[in-house]
């Protein structure tokens, strides 16, 4: 049975605060019995308005979509109440046509409410203390301040609804009678507060007590808004110099009805500066107990000091808006897995993790005026905390005891760290009080509440453990904002880091809200610098000192950003939202040269942190910034023409279209040589245009002599690569840009081993090196720890960045083997390829896409006859999977070696049948694996055979051609002819094998089928003569093997007697029915290869002079063994046990493609043609 299962806002996190019309998207599930096929085309959605009321509306839709469904009802008001659920109706596609399936059942209700959606919903004010600016500053920056409001709620009412509307400018812990609100932290979260300030909806219905006080307060820190955030004096306090609240509790007591009790922020609050003396993101934060008052949030007489008044604030101009991504939240507890002393005494705890949060101490007395300090890192050095990498950030947290109960399930509130190391000043496992125990403390994960959508295993515990690195790069820097690192003095949203790493993003988790929210930001702070995209977002950098410079690579973020979100998620509203931004980069933001390509002047980061550039000078890559960048925008204006298209903007693709050719031509102008290699001849400049397609037109419909030339210019570019590869000894040589594609590059152009073997390597640099040094987290550096252990001496050194971690995306698509297609935006459509290689026995990779879960297992198994490949694969209902089995050799029985020395793939693809299907037939084949593609001169099918391979993109040398010469070209003096006529037609230069089709000449001339008296047309003319002919097409080039085709053992004989070659192969019919078994012996003997055809059994009347004598695959016989072996009795006709390859009929079908190709000569093969050989004698 298909259910829906997960119905949800897009783009939402919660069902409070939302828009007036919200989209909403949701998976399907699969239980019991499953059909296969199953596709989605409408659904219902049934509305109550307002919620609970009964009162409901059904809209039927037409959309074979399930994810990002506009709101089909009148658009919300605030504070509106509604539920909705929906069904769906489909239908099972199949070969057979299609039929109708029961709608499914109802979802689950899901409730929303609607945010204050206009600015007069609003009439609390912005407060803030009353005390001066320079009262409440302190040493580190602003002093966090407090706030309250007491109020009462009748005895006699009973509340049904009660919400509180919140936002800070800084950070906010809001509790309401004493009680935490919320589990988010670091609210409101990081935006460009210039322009975007979010606010946070609560139910606080259960907290409130009728008939006695309660208490509103809050805690306001500095956070991002007034800390210090970037590298000089202007980034504190860039936002504002005052901390301040704006707060919006309502009371209902009655559905539908205005508030009973509305409590705003206004001159009537309290204020009082907070007892924690300071609290920065880079500092850490001070907390002096002996100034703290208990209960202050939940008794306002509880406190002998009195409170100050608050003084009113300026409404700021940004826009407020309800917050739509998660907020950060503790999402795992983390425990100690040693406490040690350091060699100078220093007491340090290991959480064996490095991860970013903060601590949590269970229970801790001390006594009055004792200091406790708290300080992190994420590695030691020589046996200490390693706190240089750190540069200028303290990452210390400091408690000065009073004389309560000391701390109890104690963290700080308004900063955070990356750490695994943490070493205690002031408490030890000595203590005889309360000791350091790896039961009293323990460490808080924090990052963005996102929901974990990928996972990937394989059989190299090496990999597992990079794979798990580059998760926990990930979980400490999606924290509000993507960041570069979470631990030093930066923690910035710099915008290449995330570029380079969303598809990787976007596969582990659902971080569509959060990226897409984030780059609201991009899309604001880029018109503020006119149409230059900062290096940061939000943009904290001093235009002083990082005056705004177009970049590559760091500005495409505004392009390829949106572009993954809408593959990934189908999120193509914010393909819509940043449509504008994307223009004004492409179109006006990047200096050009004549040639349109970057101004070489501008200077570029390039593929930055290359490891070949020196320490301290990440920039000098040895790839030249500027081809670097321009490689970049080649692809990013393709990209855009494809996002002008999806849009609906017709004149705008046509134009992006036109400029992505003309930069095409003017890059390989500027850099290319016409062996296809690169200027600077670097992994980075052949990696970039191999995977960014700058090798050939964009003419889909490119034939001839120009889809060859790219051809063997991509060929020659991915040999290149492979030789660097090998040069370096298979160790990285790529930085920021080059990274995320060498790995690419290499397994799609015919290096997949290469590919593995550079995966795989553990010498620095590599990925595997981190992992064999003990990094449980991604570096900045490919050394950014010394193979002796001592910390890399540059100043960019940090052990926890994703960008590197890039690498994932590899694993996921190309190991794993999934990959999503833009065609098909949110996994509609989308591949199914695994291809194994390396020391990689078996993976698993697992995908809960916008439809619903994905999984591909596979595992290479030893048997008696060679490796098999076993894949189990789960699709989601509404969901398509275009699956490619391997291909190449994972067993020698793959190929068979001719006695030229020439390798013949074991299973070809015939093009007999229905020369006009052959094209896209072909086509299909080379996608599913093929690579031995058989034709002839009679079956009319060379010119479509032609096409497909120019159209493949598969390297010439990757595949087997075979044509055959027809019986109207015996004559000597016609065969040469004959073989450059079907070269002609299939637009190659060669052809692997040239068969003489039939042993017997037919009357000269152009007509196939001469006749004679209603008889073909022979010609006396010896086949030994003709052969003869053929013979001297080798030294030509134009085949690099003859061979022939139906001869019997006599006229074999005939031909070995009288010719100086011998045949490479003789293709012959054969299957179970007609094995020849002594035949394909006797050619064993000769060193003749046998090519199988007519694997099913000739069903041809030609053949036939009494009719068909059945279907072989309906052979009780094979139908019975295959019952036994578990497999279908096709595969048995395919895999003939004796040593032939085989040329399979032509068929469309996909899947079919995919199991012929991986049909394995075992005990089943061999008892299907032993029992069959028995049976028809």
């Amino acid at each position: 049975m298909i259910e829906i299962h997960d119905l949800r806002l897009a783009r939402h996190y919660s069902g409070l605060g939302v828009s007036d019309e919200p989209q909403f998207s949701w998976r399907y599930a699969a239980s019991g019995d499953n059909p296969s096929g199953w596709v989605q085309t409408s659904y219902d959605i049934e509305i109550e308005r307002p919620s609970g009321s009964g009162q409901v509306t059904v809209f039927r839709i037409t959309s074979s979509t399930s994810f990002s469904e506009p709101w089909p009802d009148r658009p919300l008001v605030s504070r509106e109440r509604a539920a909705f659920r929906v069904r769906a109706h489909g239908r099972i596609q199949s070969t057979a046509g299609s039929r109708s399936l029961n709608s499914t059942p109802w979802s689950e209700w899901v409730q929303i409410e609607a945010a204050l959606l206009a600015r007069s919903d609003w009439t609390a004010s912005f407060i803030t203390s009353s005390l001066s600016p320079a009262t409440a500053a302190g040493e580190d920056g602003l002093r966090p301040i407090r706030l309250r409001r007491a109020f009462s709620v009748d005895a006699q009412v009973s509340p049904v609804k009660a919400r509180l509307y919140i936002t800070a400018l800084g950070l906010y812990v809001a509790y309401l009678n004493g009680h935490r609100i919320g589990d988010g932290h670091m609210t409101p979260g990081y935006t460009s507060y210039h322009h975007r300030i979010q606010y946070q909806v609560y139910d606080v219905t259960a907290m409130l007590v009728s008939g006695s006080e309660n208490i509103l307060a809050i805690e306001v820190a500095e956070g991002w808004y007034a800390g210090q955030i970037a590298w000089d004096e202007h980034s504190k306090c860039l936002y504002g110099e005052e901390l301040g609240v704006l707060a919006q509790l309502e009371i209902f007591d009655e559905e539908g009805k205005p508030p009973s009790l509305r409590l705003c922020s206004d001159q009537t609050w309290e204020s009082k500066l907070s007892p924690i003396l300071a609290s920065g993101i880079w500092a850490g934060e001070f907390y002096d107990r002996r100034l703290e008052t208990p209960d202050w949030n939940r008794n306002v007489r509880s406190d002998l000091e009195p409170w100050q008044p608050v003084k009113l604030m300026t409404f700021p101009s940004a826009k407020l808006v309800a917050s739509s991504a998660p907020p950060v939240k503790v999402i795992e507890t983390v425990q100690p897995v040693r406490i040690f002393c350091s060699s100078s005494g220093k007491t340090l705890v290991d959480f064996g993790q490095n991860l970013v949060g903060r601590i949590h101490i269970h229970r801790l007395k001390k006594p009055l005026g004792h200091r406790l300090q708290i300080r992190h890192a994420e590695v030691l050095e020589d046996g200490e905390l390693a706190v240089r990498p750190l540069r200028r950030a303290k990452a210390t947290d400091t408690v000065i005891f009073g004389e309560d109960d000391g701390l109890v399930d104690w963290s700080v509130h308004f900063t955070y760290h990356g750490f695994r190391f943490v070493e205690f000043d002031g408490w030890s496992a000595e203590d005889t009080t309360d000791p350091l125990t790896v039961s009293a403390v323990s460490a808080l994960v924090m990052h963005t509440d996102m929901d974990r959508t990928g996972y990937f295993e394989c059989s190299n515990s090496l990999l597992n453990r990079l794979h798990q690195n580059v998760v926990w790069s990930m979980r400490g820097n999606f924290f509000s904002i993507p960041t570069d690192c979470p631990q030093r003095d930066e923690r910035m949203g710099w915008t290449g880091d995330i570029q380079v790493f969303s598809p990787t993003a976007s596969f582990l988790y659902d971080c569509d809200s959060m990226l897409a929210n984030w780059m609201k930001d991009v899309i604001y702070d880029q018109k503020d610098t006119n149409g230059v995209v900062p290096f940061v977002v939000p943009n904290c950098l001093s235009k002083w000192k990082w005056p705004v410079l177009a970049q590559a690579i760091w500005d495409d973020v505004v392009i390829l950003l949106p572009w993954i979100l809408y593959q990934y998620f189908g999120d193509l509203e914010t393909l819509r939202q940043s449509y504008s931004g994307m223009q004004d980069y492409l179109d006006t933001a990047i200096p050009r040269g004549e040639d349109g390509l970057w101004d070489p002047n501008v200077w570029q980061l390039g593929d930055w942190l290359d490891p070949n550039a020196p320490p301290q000078e990440p920039g000098l890559a040895r790839t030249d910034g500027t081809l670097v960048a321009d490689e970049y925008l080649v692809y990013v204006t393709g990209v855009m023409a494809k996002i002008a298209d999806i849009l609906g903007h017709a004149d705008d693709c046509t134009r992006y279209r036109h400029s992505h050719d003309r930069l095409t031509q003017a890059f390989q102008d500027k850099y290319m040589a016409p062996s296809g290699l690169i200027v600077g001849d670097s992994q980075t400049s052949l990696a970039l245009a191999l995977n960014f397609s700058l090798y050939g037109a964009s003419d889909p419909a490119a034939t001839g002599s120009d889809a060859r030339n790219v051809c063997k210019k991509r060929a020659n570019a991915a040999d290149r690569l492979a030789r660097l590869v090998r040069y370096a000894k298979f160790r990285v040589s790529t930085g920021f840009a080059g990274t995320p594609a060498v790995l690419h590059a290499l397994s799609s152009t015919s290096h997949l081993q290469i590919a593995y073997r550079m995966l795989l390597e553990e010498e620095c640099p590599s990925w595997l090196y981190a992992v064999k040094m003990g990094g449980t987290t991604v570096w900045e550096r490919w050394d950014s720890m010394l193979p002796d252990g001592s910390v890399n001496p540059g100043m960019m050194t940090s052990f926890n960045h994703y960008a590197l971690g890039a690498v994932a995306n590899w694993l996921h698509t190309v190991v794993g083997g999934l990959r999503p297609q833009a065609e098909h935006p949110g996994w509609r459509k989308f591949i199914v390829q695994p291809r194994p290689g390396g020391t990689v026995t078996s993976a698993q990779v697992e995908f809960k896409s916008p439809c619903g879960l994905i999984r591909c297992a596979w595992r290479v198994l030893d048997e008696e006859a060679g490796q098999v490949f076993h894949m189990e694969l789960t699709v989601p209902p509404n969901s398509n999977a275009l699956v490619i089995l391997p291909h190449g050799k994972p067993s020698e029985a793959r190929t068979f070696k001719l006695n030229t020395g020439a390798e013949i793939p074991a299973i070809g693809f015939g093009t007999w049948q229905d020369a006009e299907a052959q094209e896209n037939a072909v086509a299909e084949a080379i996608k599913a694996g093929y690579r031995h593609i058989d034709t002839a001169r009679v079956y009319g099918t060379e010119n479509a055979v032609g096409k497909a391979i120019n159209k493949s993109g598969v390297p010439r040398e990757e595949l087997f051609i075979t044509t055959k010469l027809w019986n109207n070209k015996h004559h000597p003096d016609d065969v040469a002819q004959a073989l450059q006529d079907s070269l002609n037609d299939l637009d190659l230069e060669y052809v692997d094998l040239y068969l003489m089709h039939w042993p017997v000449a037919w009357k000269r001339g152009d007509e196939l089928f001469p006749k004679e008296n209603g008889k073909p047309a022979v010609i006396d003319v010896d086949f030994v003569d003709t052969y003869k002919a053929m013979e001297k097409l080798l030294s030509t080039g134009k085949v690099k093997a003859i061979g022939v085709s139906n001869f019997s053992k006599a006229e074999m004989e005939h031909l070995l007697k009288n010719t100086s070659v011998v045949p490479a192969a003789h293709q012959l019919e054969g299957h179970p029915w007609l094995q020849q078994r002594s035949f394909v012996d006797w050619h064993k003997e000769k060193g003749i290869h046998v090519t199988h055809y007519s694997p099913f059994g000739n069903q041809n009347e030609l053949y036939s002079r009494e009719g068909t004598i059945g279907k072989l695959i309906d052979d009780p016989v094979l139908v019975e063994i295959g019952k036994k072996y578990n497999k279908s009795s096709c595969l048995g006709c395919h895999a003939g046990p004796f040593g032939a390859s085989q040329v399979q009929d032509s068929l469309e079908n996909q899947g079919q493609l995919g199991r012929r190709l991986q049909a394995k000569r075992g005990r089943y093969a061999e008892d299907s043609w032993n029992r069959q050989e028995t049976s028809f004698q």
